[in-house]
């Protein structure tokens, strides 16, 4: 059982396991190829020039610097993840040490999504997930693979929890109400405060 699973209450099933997408580590790849490639043909030239072969292998075992650190890269972009059950969106961050933080679904007040073109070609973005948590407020997922599908299952989930709880969730004003704490906390804008007041005032 992963640590994940570990996580979840009794009736808790996770409905969608997200992680960054794979841009988030492209560069550090990219860094440690062109590296390792300069080594390489270092340890070539060298060895080819004369200087002896203790010489050229010394700096092409230089190159275990960069895939070491590659690795780890890598083991750190593999240990986010962002999780969506019955009841919650989870965000867990680590490797060894744990970051856990997590929203109940109820708690939702709004999602917004910003996807450059870039990024609706490849398949990624970043989430904002509004809530009415004095704690957070506000939770960032910063290029997330597939956001749009993470944002449908997220919201699919949310209607099926308040239909479960026989609840319609959070009334206008109650997420008003939340939005303008949200707002004089300065995590979002006033003009993004009044863009999302008149969206909810169309809705009464």
């Amino acid at each position: 059982m992963g640590f994940t699973e570990k996580m979840l209450a009794e009736n808790e099933e996770i409905a969608l396991l997200a992680g960054k997408h794979w841009t988030a580590i492209a560069k550090s790849v990219a860094i440690t190829v062109l590296i390792c490639l300069v080594l390489i043909a270092g340890s070539v030239a060298l060895f080819l020039a004369g200087p002896g072969m203790p010489i050229a292998a010394f700096v092409a075992c230089l190159a275990a610097f960069p895939l070491g650190k590659l690795t780890y890269d890598y083991i750190r972009w593999r240990s986010v993840r962002y999780v969506i059950t019955n009841r919650r969106v989870i965000e867990v961050m680590g490797l060894l040490s744990k970051h856990v933080s997590d929203s109940a679904l109820e708690n939702i007040n709004d999602v917004i999504m910003q996807q450059s073109l870039l990024g609706r070609i490849l398949g990624y973005g970043d989430l904002e997930i509004l809530t009415a948590s004095e704690a957070s407020g506000i939770n960032r997922f910063v290029r997330i693979a597939d956001p749009v599908k993470f944002k449908t299952t997220m919201l699919n989930q949310k209607e099926a929890e308040q239909q479960r709880l026989g609840s319609p969730g959070p009334d206008i004003p109650s997420q008003i109400s939340g939005l303008a704490n949200l707002r004089d906390k300065g995590i979002i804008s006033d003009a993004e405060f009044l863009a999302k007041k008149e969206e909810l005032l169309r809705r009464m």
